[in-house]
């Protein structure tokens, strides 16, 4: 059985299957795995687009070894098609589950299984922010840097923790950097930072045809999204030379500046460092004081 597609070309690609016809009962049968191997690969690229799938081993030599397998142990067609779905339908085959295991779903671990090792990254404490969360900051920054939605169109949904927002061109160059199926075709992008809906867009998009749209609609609201990205590099750009933005606290005494500062002096696990200073209240001659930024924040509420 071979077959052949046109890469590149503008017409559609064609697959062919080239088989031997034969009188002999024995090789017969076998021509009959083969067929049905066909059909198997004909259902992956109209449903799944992926017909190693089937096999699972994703090797070329592999797969005809195990094909040579299958009609070395004398297995019927009916045995092997059973087979090929069995390995089809199993969970841990499935390319796509890591994606929404990301998001809470999918398998779930063995009742079995030891529990995890501690790592040295469990010590570690998420960063300080001024924001409950990603949405939080993101409806802030379209609102300080779009209030009056002229150049920058965009909308946000409280109750969902979602927002849409069409990429101007300056976001429209740094998206072109992502494959062309992420990439919206008329630049209009929805996030969302609820899991639970982002992992049923997923879901969708796993469940559509192969010639419908198979990347999910919905994208998921986190620091590493460039959307989030450009977001946090417009904000910066709006502070000029030599300004800092200024935050007005009561938990600090009267007369008590603090500035927070990074630096590019990394620890022992290349995290970047920041460092407070803190000028105690009424003697500007005094010396300023140093302090982890933890602290600090903890302090600041």
């Amino acid at each position: 059985m071979g077959g052949w597609i046109a890469m590149g070309r503008p017409q559609e690609p064609q697959i062919l299957y080239l088989f031997t016809a034969t009188q002999v009962e024995k090789i017969r049968g076998d021509l009959r795995i083969l067929e049905i191997l066909q059909q198997k690969d004909e259902q992956a690229n109209l449903n799944l687009g992926d017909p190693a799938s089937f096999l699972n081993v994703y090797d070329p030599d592999k797969e005809v070894q195990k094909v040579s397998e299958f009609m070395a142990n004398g297995m019927t067609p009916a045995q092997v098609s059973a087979t090929l779905d069995a390995q089809q339908a199993n969970t841990q085959a499935n390319e796509g589950d890591w994606l929404l295991q990301l998001f809470g779903g999918a398998a779930t671990a063995p009742a079995t299984a030891q529990s995890p090792v501690p790592q040295s990254s469990d010590h570690i404490d998420a960063w300080p922010g001024l924001f409950k969360g990603e949405y939080d900051f993101a409806r802030a920054a379209l609102l300080q840097l779009a209030p009056a939605r002229d150049w920058l169109q965009w909308s946000t949904n409280d109750a969902a923790q979602g927002l849409a927002i069409t990429a101007p061109p300056d976001l429209q160059e740094r998206l072109r950097q992502l494959p062309r199926e992420v990439r919206s075709s008329n630049d209009r992008y929805e996030l969302c930072a609820d899991p639970a809906r982002v992992m049923q867009a997923i879901e969708q998009a796993r469940q559509a045809r192969a010639e419908d749209e198979t990347w999910p609609q919905l994208h998921y609201l986190w620091p590493q999204h460039p959307i989030v990205d450009w977001l946090v590099d417009r904000i910066i750009t709006l502070f000029g030379r030599h300004r800092a933005p200024v935050i007005q606290s009561h938990y600090l005494q009267p007369g008590e500046q603090a500035f927070v500062m990074m630096g590019l002096v990394p620890n022992r696990k290349a995290n970047r460092c920041w460092s407070t200073g803190r000028w105690p209240a009424g003697n500007p001659a005094s010396r300023l004081r140093w302090s982890p930024t933890m602290p600090l924040c903890s302090v600041l509420g």
